[in-house]
């Protein structure tokens, strides 16, 4: 591995690049084209955006069959998951060949059937997030509250089983006769909550400003940091 100064000499002799610039549209299109420009012919372009779908980002370039999402799950190092979406034009090759590289170096790919905003993780921690703002928001609970909740119940859970996984074992009677009556009560709003667009007018955005649903010093920061990773890890050993 490498360091390079300048695009043109890192991209210039690779097989596969994966964009990771910030999460605006335009700009990734400006860098896919540009990537399009200087790339060998094979390259394989992909992004790691978790909003944009990758047939918008292959209109930028001359190789819609090349171009793919392969959206990677913070912390990378820590997080098997890559979702991959392909667009309207992208190859089975070029699919089966970017599935295959990221097995080969450990990594866990799932391939979307089709292309949905948010795709996988981004739409089910929408969802749980949108539900968990609006019991703050209610005063059903505090923000200290929800992550207890999910650190020592769910969370747990959906660590060594998935939704799907868990509620087979409930039965899908019980949960239809649950879902019935508790659907309807849950919260299906598209606006922003105003215990969160209150917080980003307040400047209270997390870690990053010092505060926000909590006040974060540094060594609370780096605290938090070090426990997701710490259990990241232990995780990644019962996997094994």
């Amino acid at each position: 591995m490498s360091a390079c100064l300048t695009l043109d000499d890192a991209v210039s002799d690779a097989d596969l690049v994966i964009e990771a610039v910030y999460e605006d549209l335009s700009l990734k299109q400006r860098m896919f084209e540009q990537l399009d420009r200087t790339c060998p012919d094979r390259t394989v372009l992909a992004s790691t955006t978790s909003t944009f779908p990758a047939t918008q980002l292959a209109m930028a370039t001359g190789r819609p069959d090349r171009v793919l999402v392969a959206h990677y799950i913070n912390p990378p190092y820590l997080v098997p998951l890559v979702e991959l979406v392909p667009g309207e034009g992208t190859s089975e090759e070029t699919l089966g060949a970017v599935h295959g590289l990221l097995t080969g170096i450990g990594k866990q790919p799932v391939v979307l059937r089709k292309e949905v905003p948010g795709f996988i993780s981004v739409r089910l921690q929408a969802a749980l997030l949108r539900e968990a703002l609006s019991l703050v928001q209610s005063g059903a609970a505090t923000p200290e509250d929800v992550d207890m909740v999910i650190r020592t119940s769910i969370g747990r859970r959906w660590a060594v089983a998935g939704v799907f996984e868990v509620l087979e074992l409930a039965g899908w009677d019980v949960v239809s006769d649950i879902a019935s009556w508790l659907f309807p009560q849950l919260e299906s709003s598209s606006e922003l909550p105003a215990v969160l667009r209150e917080r980003v007018e307040r400047d209270e955005l997390g870690v990053k400003s010092g505060k926000g649903f909590y006040d974060w010093a540094p060594d609370s920061a780096e605290d938090l940091r070090r426990r997701i990773a710490h259990a990241l890890v232990e995780i990644d050993g019962w996997d094994r």
